[in-house]
């Protein structure tokens, strides 16, 4: 693993830096690495679509009072609604676990001030609220 580490860190320092020519050559030298760490077997699940008792299987095994998605929605909703839903949800999976991108509001989070009175006089009397959007 150090050596996927260092290989790691002088890709990006020679990517970063203002030449940044030799990236290629890195590439090669740690996909080479990274390759014989990973067995064909593993190689190949790791390869092979999501099947729908997969997906299942994941959105099952959560906290149903997790917390709402950038939907509005928690795991609850989804597992109550799992037969109406699960296709829709399968091929979503699939789109991104072929390579297709995460919109960017997949990891954005709005910070909400919440007052803990109903007339905040100081900081000590507002919670700060981390909210998905």
């Amino acid at each position: 693993m150090e050596l996927v580490k260092n290989l790691t860190i002088d890709f990006f320092k020679d990517l970063l830096s203002s030449a940044g020519n030799g990236h290629q050559n890195h590439r090669a030298t740690i996909k080479a690495v990274i390759s014989s760490l990973i067995n064909q077997d593993d190689n190949r699940k790791l390869n092979t679509y999501l099947i729908i008792d997969e997906v299942k299987k994941a959105v099952f095994s959560m906290d149903q009072g997790s917390a709402a998605g950038l939907d509005g929605f928690n795991v609850k909703f989804y597992q109550s609604c799992w037969d109406i839903l699960k296709e829709d949800l399968l091929v979503v999976m699939k789109e991104l676990w072929g390579g297709s991108r995460f919109p960017k509001s997949f990891s954005s989070t709005t910070i909400v001030l919440i007052p803990k009175k109903d007339e905040p006089h100081g900081w000590s009397d507002i919670g700060l609220s981390p909210f998905a959007m």
